[in-house]
């Protein structure tokens, strides 16, 4: 291994991490999206084009794909322990309502998105990647619309003190439901497209039987087998090489390996891996992911001063944040919470974040997008994460401001 792949490493670990100790840039940006602009200006100032003349190419060959694969373990392993959360004594609370936000939110945000992608290829058909169709690609586009980041909102819970309130818990079981639906609407769109000779059918149905098999085969067999090892060295290691197998079935099966990473981690014990997934979580947080981060800020191509590009982006996020958060909003609203948590709710489901950037790399690396629509997507999901924070503080001071009058008249009758 060459001593450009450690000197590469260690710069995409590094130089973010250093330009966010800056006290003005901690203060606006995010470590993740100032790792992802580390990676467009790198490309943007001609960095990547010397590097490349020196015979360090970062985009294609050897070196890339190694880097590229760091990046990819950590959002498979990421991927895999999102469905680990806090255990909660109200995690059961209004199951029926968390379904009713996640099933509208997404489904009606797919629909309104999916019009959206179709009607743009009518206008553009070159917008469409290699392997794609008007109607897989405003499938594709409907599906990044209607993600919700699911790593970024535990966080988000966490720092707003959102965690253990309901409407921190209704978000949470939400986008947990998200991510299947996600996840089940790749695997469609990459069966369709037919990624894989052999046609949709013998795409999707090794990879259904694979899901059943690992759900009532592996799972008892696992639950078993993680009472008998070490919970957190022993755990540790059976875990991840279940989530590292499974990732590698499905890529085998003609799917991305990232769906193998989520049913990997959805039938590992709960109770288990809450010993050792939040260490490999931190892990993977500051040592695996600011490689993917910066390789995505690689490969995004933003026409600055393309005004079709800038509408695409427009568009999108428009498009994502207010369905989203409208639906949401309605859905829970019609569930009994109150305007000012109904819509604290729907601007916790409408942040995109990292799941946002991993359906969008999977969609270009299928050539059902094209780079155009993948960088015009990326720039909808770092605009809806960073708008979510001065939202939530809108709706809180609302909220607030709401329970006080509420108190005011009380105290005065």
């Amino acid at each position: 291994m060459s001593a450009h792949f450690f000197l590469v490493i260690t710069s995409f670990l590094a130089v973010p991490a250093l330009i966010g100790r800056l006290p003005v840039v901690s203060k606006v940006l995010p470590l993740v999206f100032i790792q992802l602009l580390c990676g467009v200006a790198l490309q943007l100032s001609g960095g990547q084009a010397w590097l490349l003349h020196h015979g360090v190419d970062l985009l294609d060959g050897p070196l890339a794909s190694s880097v590229q694969g760091i990046g990819w373990l950590g959002v498979v392993l990421l991927v895999a322990l999102s469905s680990v959360h806090p255990k909660s004594d109200h995690q059961n609370e209004a199951p029926l309502r968390f379904v009713a936000v996640s099933v509208m939110g997404f489904g009606v945000t797919l629909l309104v998105g999916g019009l959206v992608g179709w009607g743009l290829v009518q206008a553009y058909p070159q917008l469409i990647g290699e392997r794609g169709t008007p109607l897989l690609f405003g499938a594709s586009v409907g599906i990044c619309l209607a993600v919700t980041a699911l790593p970024v909102l535990v966080a988000i819970l966490k720092e707003t003190g959102l965690q253990e309130t309901r409407v921190g818990r209704l978000a949470l079981m939400s986008a947990l439901l998200d991510d299947l639906w996600l996840w089940l609407g790749l695997i469609t769109v990459l069966s369709l497209a037919g990624v894989h000779s052999g046609g949709p059918l013998a795409t999707l149905l090794p990879v259904v039987a694979f899901a059943l098999a690992m759900a009532f085969v592996a799972r008892p067999l696992l639950d078993g087998l993680f009472r008998k090892v070490d919970a957190l060295h022993e755990g540790a290691l059976l875990g991840v090489c279940v989530i590292l197998l499974s990732a590698a079935v499905t890529d085998l099966l003609g799917v991305h390996a990232m769906l193998g990473a989520f049913i990997g981690g959805a039938i590992l014990p709960q109770r288990a891996v809450r010993q050792w997934g939040p260490g490999i979580s931190e892990t993977v947080k500051w040592l695996l992911l600011p490689v993917f981060f910066v390789s995505t800020g690689l490969r995004l191509h933003i026409e600055w001063g393309d005004a079709r590009f800038w509408t695409l982006a427009a568009l999108f996020s428009f498009t994502a944040m207010a369905t989203k958060m409208l639906v949401v909003a309605c859905t829970a609203r019609l569930g009994g919470l109150p305007w000012s948590r109904s819509f604290l709710l729907g601007t916790l489901m409408q942040c995109k974040g990292l799941m946002e950037l991993v359906a969008i790399n999977i969609l270009l690396e299928a050539r059902i997008i094209s780079v155009e629509v993948y960088s015009a997507l990326a720039v909808m999901a770092l605009f809806s994460t960073f708008m979510t924070a001065p939202l939530l503080r809108l709706w809180r001071s609302r909220h607030d401001s709401q329970e006080s009058r509420t108190a005011d008249e009380s105290r005065a009758g």
